[in-house]
């Protein structure tokens, strides 16, 4: 069955690069979205691109940033051969502690809302090493040596403030990044968002159908055929991935960490963190 939402394994893959051969490739590229962001980088040819009700034509030296949960597709022009490198990542990774800059996820949130530049030409100042960029996190991806998740998260940071800051450049206000959308702008096509802000608060499925002004059994329905799974396994594995990160980059304890996601016990939280990560919490953290 064909859904608009394209899974990612977020959990095992945090960022994903490639390229994509059009000749090679299953090409054209329906309409559909994801939770990541996602970058596209063109290494020869053209193609078109539509997204956000807009088509754009994209040549060679091109990039395309792609916002998450937003529907986008590609097409060929009349020249059917083009390659294009694409990174997918999650940009609540994208953090750094104590940092003066507001939140990465509260920016792009702002950037998305008020129809922010996403498509960068190959004469844009900031393009120069744009091409290296790209084929540095596809080459780090395929080799997987040692070290390689902190060269790839120092690359998208460095091209994610280039984005950045060309934005402020162009008008936009980052303070007005603070400012948080109300519950009732909410609906089934942004709801992960307030999911992924809202970890710790015992979401119920229920509660979330009433944010959307849906009934339960509407709203169960709808989610599965938008997302290709349950709401309940889509929050699920959104607590996983979240305390991965979390075991990765604190010093929180076990029985912290599952009682900042919501788990009623740590117990619970051990089993589920197994069945998805295939070893408990404590393993993980000795694996770091």
């Amino acid at each position: 069955m064909y859904y608009l939402y394209e899974y990612s394994d977020i959990l095992n893959k945090p960022y994903e690069a490639f390229v994509f051969d059009t000749t090679k490739n299953n090409f054209p590229i329906r309409p559909h979205f994801h939770h990541y962001l996602e970058m596209i980088y063109m290494l020869s040819g053209n193609i078109f691109l539509e997204a956000n009700g807009k088509e754009y034509y994209l040549k060679e030296g091109d990039m395309f940033f792609i916002f998450s949960n937003q529907i986008h597709a590609m097409y060929p022009t009349s020249n059917q051969c083009a390659k294009y490198a694409v990174i997918k990542y999650n940009a609540s990774k994208l953090t750094a502690p104590a940092s003066f800059t507001p939140g990465i996820q509260s920016i792009l949130n702002l950037a998305k809302s008020e129809n922010a530049r996403v498509h960068f030409h190959n004469d844009d100042s900031h393009m120069n090493l744009c091409r290296e960029l790209f084929l540095n996190c596809i080459d780090e991806i395929e080799r997987k040596e040692i070290g390689y998740d902190i060269n790839i998260h120092s690359y998208l940071c460095l091209n994610m403030i280039n984005i950045i800051r060309i934005w402020q450049s162009e008008g936009l206000n980052i303070n007005n990044s603070y400012k948080h959308i109300s519950v009732k702008d909410y609906n089934i096509a942004n709801i992960l968002e307030y999911m992924e802000s809202h970890l710790g608060d015992s979401l119920k499925v229920a509660d979330l159908a009433k944010i959307c002004n849906m009934s339960y059994s509407h709203f169960a329905r709808s989610f599965k055929a938008l997302y290709g799974m349950s709401c309940k396994e889509y929050l699920e594995i959104l607590k996983i991935e979240t305390a991965d990160e979390m075991l990765r980059s604190t010093d929180l304890s076990i029985n912290d960490i599952s009682s900042e996601l919501g788990y009623a016990d740590a117990s619970h939280f051990i089993r589920t963190f197994k069945k998805h990560k295939k070893i408990t919490p404590k393993k993980a953290i000795i694996s770091q």
